[in-house]
């Protein structure tokens, strides 16, 4: 192999190529004196202890780090090349180089003085209906909820049109129908040679010994290795699912099955099977390189994935620079804290890129809305927890998202893909669990803010969603936030679960509309007599002496022989009761559902007194009440 032959000259010759207009660099390599730069010691704080272990147990070998250093110089890529490596790429913009070579020669390059920091190039983890109601997403933009207004700034129905985000995932299979219009583009990172790749992470090389051989590393935009592709989701399924929650139409399903920011644009960046840090560096810099050019102009990057079993927060690592260059792009960049919970036990296991304290880096735990959009649902025993002793919070996650089985687009290859037809969502669909799925809820919402006011910064979007989350209380304490001083925060659920619908009518952003209570059930009510629907818990306060409108729409029969809704309209009642018992108020203004096919009603009511509800939807036919939505709502 190339690199097997590879000697320290070579390695000097590489960079000396890109810099031979450097006198001064000449002249250091040509007298082989020893670079100022190198330093004689070598803090064990610049690299992981287990990667220093297989370097030591294995100093022949030949293998690829990621390298953070002070600052891209040519005195620090020719120290590097005397340590005894080859520069294969230069991300210019993140301060970061990465290198191959013998395994003594990257444990010589940790007491570079211009080195900060030594990483593996390890593979990263993908952290594998309901779901946009109890966010509020839903509410923001859908017509058919319980407002009759959606959400708009500037007149404007808000629901993330003119804003890009990009998926740094797996891949996405745009012939998805709900996909498809949703598209700026879709690219793969390909591997040219997979047989060449690191023994230890498997990560593949080959496309920068390509770029070698034409005599220089690869600087800054540079990206061959960026194919065009309809599906380039063939190995997982994964990213498929993650944009669809993000973006996905609903085409398929009538809107059912909608992302959370049905109008915005999505940029498919697929790593595939070589998730690694190199593939996310590449993906970060194509958003860095690109997020201006493509149009709409990408404010948001969701990262489903992350370091297996939580890992520290450090600074100079190679991801964290990336993030933080983003952030300076004013994109939002959202990250899952990842599936390391082990039943709610185990605390400090949020993946590091996802603990980067960095204003405009927003962590997502997982939120059981328990398939029925109640808002006092649990965070998910699997989501991973911050450091309890954690004084500054900052290793905490942001905010929380549904995550528990969550319907959205599937791919036709990969592990998450529709299973051939038992359900009523396929073939289009598929369902899959973990803070995979709760990250692009938020990814979603923040395109709808900055559609809403484009002018926020990261760091102002971060807060909005932080300050405007609704607490869950079956998280446990709150405590006070050393980072934001509004709202305290929970080591498992951050601030709370994200509220879109707040979060637009924060004085910030100061968009008008949108449901004033969030929905309780998707429509359409298909009515077949016995198919009462309650929704536990107290699904909002309200307060008292405010007149509540409350709506349901899309009411079609399930059985068009004994309750013929469309050839006969029956008595439909929206009916308010105390605690389940006394009867307070009925009310109806039936009128047909043209978007449906079907029914609507909408009852109005002035609550006087302090107390629980339970509100419910009934049906009447034969003189027989039924009821056919229930839920509570507290007023205070």
């Amino acid at each position: 192999m190339l690199l097997s032959r590879m000697t320290l000259g070579e390695g000097e010759g590489y960079v000396r190529s890109r810099l031979r207009c450097a006198a001064l660099v000449v002249l250091v390599v040509a007298s082989g004196a020893l670079p100022p730069s190198i330093a004689r010691s070598t803090p064990s704080s610049r690299i992981d202890t287990s990667f220093r272990s297989r370097l030591t147990d294995r100093p022949s070998e030949i293998s690829d780090a990621i390298v953070s250093i002070d600052a891209v110089t040519p005195a620090n890529l020719v120290s590097l090349a005397h340590a005894g490596l080859r520069v294969m790429r230069v991300f210019d913009a993140f301060g970061v180089v990465y290198v191959t070579g013998r395994n003594a020669a990257i444990l010589r390059a940790v007491s570079l003085r211009g080195v900060t920091r030594i990483s593996e190039n390890a593979k990263l983890r993908f952290f594998g209906d309901t779901d946009t109601i109890a966010t509020r997403a839903r509410d923001a933009w859908d017509a058919k909820s319980t407002s009759t207004t959606p959400a708009k700034a500037g007149g404007v129905v808000v629901n993330g049109t003119g804003v890009g985000v990009a998926v740094v995932d797996s891949g996405i299979d745009t012939e998805n129908p709900d996909l498809l219009p949703a598209m700026i583009g879709n690219k793969k990172y390909i591997c040219t040679t997979p047989v060449l790749a690191d023994p230890g992470t498997g990560s593949c090389y080959a496309n920068r010994l390509i770029d070698n051989s034409r005599g220089h590393p690869v600087t800054g935009c540079h990206n061959d290795f960026w194919v065009d592709a309809k599906n380039t989701d063939t190995n997982s399924g994964h990213g498929t699912h993650v944009a669809g929650i993000v973006a996905g139409r609903g085409v398929a399903s009538d809107l059912r099955y909608t992302g959370a920011a049905p109008g915005a644009r999505l940029m498919g960046l697929g790593v595939g099977e070589l998730n690694s840090v190199l593939s996310a560096l590449e993906a970060f810099n194509w958003v860095h390189c690109n997020y201006s050019v493509v149009s709409p102009k990408i404010r948001v990057v969701n990262n489903s994935w992350g370091v297996e079993g939580g890992s520290d927060f450090i600074a100079d690592d190679p991801i964290v620079k990336a993030t933080n260059t983003l952030v300076a792009d004013s994109i939002v960049v959202v990250f899952a804290v990842g599936n390391d919970g082990s039943g709610g036990s185990d605390t400090n296991t949020i993946s590091g890129p996802a603990k980067n304290p960095k204003p405009g880096v927003v962590s997502v735990a997982n939120y059981d809305d328990a398939g029925m959009a109640t808002r006092t649902g649990v965070i998910d025993p699997t989501s991973s927890r911050g450091a309890l002793d954690d004084g500054l919070k900052s290793d905490w996650p942001d905010v929380a998202a549904p995550g528990v089985n969550i319907i959205s687009t599937g791919a036709r290859t990969g592990a998450y893909i529709p299973t051939g037809g038992k359900q009523s969502y396929e073939p289009y669909y598929t369902i899959a669990s973990g803070t995979s799925m709760s990250a692009p809820h938020v990814a979603g919402i923040v395109a709808e803010l900055f559609q809403a006011k484009g002018t926020l910064t990261p760091a102002a979007v971060e807060d909005i969603l932080e300050d405007t989350a609704a607490k869950i209380d079956s998280a446990g304490a709150y405590v006070p936030d050393s980072t934001n001083g509004t709202t305290p925060v929970n080591f498992a659920a951050g601030h709370g679960l994200v509220n879109a619908v707040s979060a637009l009518h924060d004085a910030r952003v100061a968009a008008t509309g949108g449901s004033v209570l969030p929905q309780v059930s998707q429509d359409p009510h298909v009515f077949v007599g016995s198919d009462v629907q309650f929704v536990s818990g107290v699904q909002w306060t309200v307060p008292r002496a405010a007149q509540i409108t409350l709506t349901e729409r899309g009411i079609r029969s399930g059985n068009t022989t004994t309750f013929p809704l469309v050839s006969q309209q029956p008595a439909m009642f929206l009916v308010i009761k105390v605690n389940g018992s006394s009867l307070v108020h009925r009310d109806s203004k039936l009128s047909t559902d043209a978007a449906s096919g079907g029914f609507s009603m909408t009852g109005q009511y002035t609550f006087s007194s302090e107390g629980t509800y339970r509100i419910e939807a009934q049906i009447a036919f034969g003189g027989v009440f039924r009821s056919f939505d229930s839920f509570l709502i507290r007023v205070e």
